[in-house]
């Protein structure tokens, strides 16, 4: 009898120990739990804060069809709008109106979706504080399905790679190909600078190729 009591004392000394352990767990789910009830609570009310901030300084979600179309010879509409919903993180110079009327680029919806996406990116560049965190080609490429060459050494050689805008001076070797190894009619470009101080784009052509044609 003693040695049978102590092996029912024994056993019931470890299912004891087993039953701590799972209260143990218990209290353990029971707060990872809370914490992500917390967790969850948190991030809501930080999202309600962004909105009310996005409402207070006037920034809304843009529906980007209600971008007027493109004219085949005239930016301005579709440059006016795009300068606005952007709050000016993209810049058109009076050299990228010139550009588009005389250059006469044939796939105009192509441009305006370029142009649209363009603008998306330069919304993002001002967001990120001009820190893409990887090389601009890239960016553009992975980010906005937009190809992208970041220098240009023909227009470098040729001193065709800078441009005034508000007394400063800026590199437009950057820029958007829409199309190559076709028609000279058809290589379609976006030359524009990047500049990082403004935390901006600002586009000085849109139009054919600047040289080659």
């Amino acid at each position: 009898m003693t040695k049978e009591v102590e092996a029912q004392a024994q056993a019931i000394q470890e299912l004891q120990a087993e039953v701590d352990q799972y209260d143990s767990w218990f209290k353990q789910v029971e707060e990872e739990r809370d914490n992500y009830k917390a967790q969850a609570a948190q991030a809501a009310y930080w999202k309600q804060e962004a909105e009310r901030a996005r409402q207070a300084n006037g920034v809304r979600v843009t529906d980007w069809s209600e971008a007027p179309a493109l004219d085949s010879a005239d930016l301005k509409g579709l440059a006016a709008f795009l300068e606005k919903q952007s709050q000016g993180a993209i810049l058109f110079t009076p050299a990228a109106h010139r550009a588009w009327k005389r250059d006469n680029y044939r796939h105009v919806e192509v441009m305006q979706e370029a142009l649209i996406s363009l603008t998306k990116a330069a919304i993002e560049y001002r967001r990120l504080g001009a820190n893409l965190g990887m090389l601009p080609d890239d960016w553009f490429r992975e980010e906005w399905e937009l190809t992208l060459a970041s220098t240009d050494q023909y227009l470098s050689k040729h001193k065709l790679d800078a441009f005034s805008f508000d007394d400063k001076r800026y590199s437009r070797a950057p820029h958007l190909k829409l199309g190559d190894s076709t028609s000279p009619d058809q290589v379609g470009r976006v030359y524009f600078a990047m500049d990082v101080d403004g935390e901006r784009f600002i586009v000085d052509h849109v139009g054919l190729k600047l040289y080659g044609l």
